[in-house]
């Protein structure tokens, strides 16, 4: 599964009796589940093993919209940024693996088609793209009702949504596990980017953590 989860609310309020205003949120992207061919499967659970700092999913969809935004003349959803945070050694390590073979380990497994890029993008790309397409809808619309609201992205990998967005009224918090929200962090420093105020990383291990404790 790739998974992303993005939950957008209005700010909370205290009652006069000091309890909480219940939430008014709109949650969407929390799972979708997709086939994944053997040779890809090959590739995860490589990287998996040998890539510690980041998530394969983050840099897989990182890499489909850096590519997207790039190369296709009609745009789903153009982020312009994310080549820029994803990196030109991120870039082409994709790129080398879907076009050298998947798995090293796995021979079988190694694609030789010329075409091996582009048709692990058209394979890769409808459900990030779609999603963040989608997401913007959504959000301009919640934001004509709340103009003053949170906007929680849970997986957020190498997202650059805190980055183009320039409304200070929308409070933003990252969540992610620690080894991505590292290497982020990382490449922020590198290319010299303003974290701006609005914008909070939260960093969880949910296989250690409970979110409640956050």
């Amino acid at each position: 599964r790739i998974r992303q989860t993005r939950v957008f609310r209005k700010n909370q309020s205290f009652l006069p009796d000091g309890s909480r205003e219940k939430d008014s949120a709109v949650s969407i992207h929390s799972a979708y589940p997709i086939s994944i061919p053997t040779s890809l499967i090959y590739l995860i659970q490589e990287e998996i093993m040998i890539d510690h700092q980041e998530s394969i999913t983050a840099k897989l969809c990182s890499f489909v919209r850096a590519h997207h935004s790039t190369f296709d003349r009609t745009k789903i959803f153009d982020d312009y940024l994310a080549y820029d945070l994803m990196g030109e050694e991120e870039y082409t390590h994709v790129c080398d693996m879907l076009r050298n073979g998947l798995c090293a380990q796995c021979p079988a497994a190694a694609s030789h088609d010329p075409d091996a890029i582009q048709n692990g993008v058209c394979f890769l790309a409808p459900i990030p793209l779609s999603r963040e397409a989608y997401t913007k809808h959504i959000f301009e619309d919640f934001l004509k009702a709340h103009s003053h609201c949170q906007y929680i992205i849970c997986g957020a990998g190498m997202d650059t949504f805190s980055f183009r967005n320039d409304n200070d009224n929308i409070t933003i918090f990252e969540i992610d596990h620690p080894d991505t929200q590292k290497k982020k962090k990382t490449r922020l420093e590198t290319l010299g980017w303003i974290i701006r105020r609005n914008r909070h990383f939260v960093a969880v291990d949910f296989s250690k953590e409970k979110k409640k404790k956050k």
